[in-house]
This record gives structure tokens, C-alpha cells and sequence, in this order.
């Protein structure tokens, strides 16, 4: 059996897109209230997004990341699962 060892990046993304706070993450706005988290080349493997207006979904998962639509622009804060 292969043991994967899972890291946690935790991060806050301002309402422009653009990081808050947190290292290991890219992040940008693609259009109202649609968003990206790159997570520098690591495997996601669970994402929690908190803190936003609206209701956030998670509309397009990656290995490395993923698209976040909250509704409207607005700041929020993450927090991802990752295998090293």
C-alpha cells in the first residue's frame, strides 16, 4: 500500500482576485464572482471555502487547483488539502 502524506494551505483571496494572505497559491478572478486557486504544482485533494457571499461552489476541480464561483464578487477564505 503507498502512503500519500497530505499538507493543508490555507489562504484568504481579496474580491479583485488577488491574494490576501497564505503562501503555496496563485490566485486570479476570471469573471463576476468566478475565481481560480492554483496550488503550486501540488495534488488537491479537498478544498473548503468559507466566508464568502453567497453560497461558493466548487465548479471545476484540477489536480492542481480549481475554479471557485461565489455569485458576485467577494473576498473568502480557503482551505485546501494537498499531496506532497
Amino acid at each position: 500500500m503507498r502512503t500519500v502524506t497530505v499538507h493543508t494551505i490555507v489562504g484568504r483571496v481579496n474580491a479583485d482576485g488577488t491574494p490576501a494572505a497564505g503562501t503555496g497559491f496563485t490566485s486570479r478572478k476570471t469573471g463576476a464572482g468566478a475565481y481560480t486557486l492554483t496550488l503550486s504544482g501540488r495534488r488537491l485533494q479537498a478544498l473548503t471555502v468559507t466566508g464568502a457571499a453567497g453560497t461558493p461552489t466548487v465548479t471545476g476541480w484540477t489536480t492542481d487547483g480549481a475554479a471557485v464561483s461565489l455569485g458576485a464578487d467577494s473576498a473568502f477564505a480557503f482551505m485546501a488539502g494537498v499531496a506532497a
